[in-house]
């Protein structure tokens, strides 16, 4: 629409310059003298027979002239027309590339959106885990500080322990040397005895009626300082002392343990 009022505009501004021309030239100067009018007269009159006699008219060639000049300027807004029509077809396809590339970026846009959204659910749920792990490691932490704790107790008590044995091993090391006699001394060890016969004779005494009722002090200390002393035969005295001192199987390991 832009475009054809354009070219109307230029069809109005030209035919009134060519009718401000043709004014111009058919209208006669206000101060002229007869004597040149007579020169004129007698001019035109030459020419026009000079004209009429070639064969021609003056209307035919003015009409002739007017017809190149608009003919002229018909194809000229022709030309301007196609270029104004090639600038439309341009800008119209500039227009739809336009439309393309804004769509193109909207669904970018839109993709962008829901990537984003994806990543930032991601990080809620690593944030998450991450917490569940903290808790998680503070827990355990929590757990083996107090297992540290336990095992530096039990090795306090074992060192105390420890310590109490080899106080009641002196204690009766110093009591044998004051008290032991020879019956009571090869009832528990003797030189040339075997572990095994060992074990036998003293279970054999065991089975005869020997009851840890009738055991008196002077022979469990004296079972305890061969078991202490006695590391190889340990585990074949040990049976004795557990009557001696009556000691259950729980007992005994942890006797054992704590002298190993």
């Amino acid at each position: 629409m832009a475009t054809s009022l354009a070219v109307n505009n230029d069809l109005e501004r030209e035919n009134h310059e060519k009718d401000l021309k043709e004014n111009f030239t058919v209208s006669t100067p206000p101060s002229v003298s007869s004597s040149s009018k007579k020169k004129k007269k007698n001019k035109k009159k030459k020419k026009t027979v000079t004209t009429e006699a070639n064969g021609e008219h003056p209307e035919n060639g003015a009409s002739a002239d007017q017809k190149k000049e608009n003919d002229s300027l018909v194809s000229e807004l022709q030309l301007r027309n196609r270029d104004l029509v090639g600038e439309t077809d341009a800008l119209r396809s500039a227009l739809e590339e336009t439309q393309r590339n804004n769509v193109e970026a909207d669904e970018l846009k839109g993709l962008m959106s829901r990537e984003m959204d994806n990543l930032k659910k991601e990080v809620k749920d690593l944030k998450d885990v991450d917490d569940v792990n903290s808790d998680e490691k503070s827990r355990i932490q929590e757990e083996n500080q107090n297992l540290q704790d336990m095992l530096r107790n039990v090795g306090n008590e074992l060192v105390d322990s420890r310590d109490e044995i080899k106080e009641l091993k002196q204690k009766m090391k110093d009591l044998e040397r004051k008290d032991e006699t020879p019956v009571q001394i090869s009832e528990v060890k003797s030189n040339e005895i075997t572990p095994n016969v060992h074990f036998n004779a003293n279970e054999a005494n065991i089975s005869n009626g020997l009851s840890k009722d009738v055991i008196d002090k002077e022979y469990v200390r004296n079972v305890l300082i061969q078991f202490l002393e006695n590391q190889e035969h340990r585990e074949q005295i040990l049976p004795i002392l557990a009557i001696a001192l009556d000691l259950d199987e729980i007992h005994q390991q942890i006797l054992l343990k704590c002298i190993n």
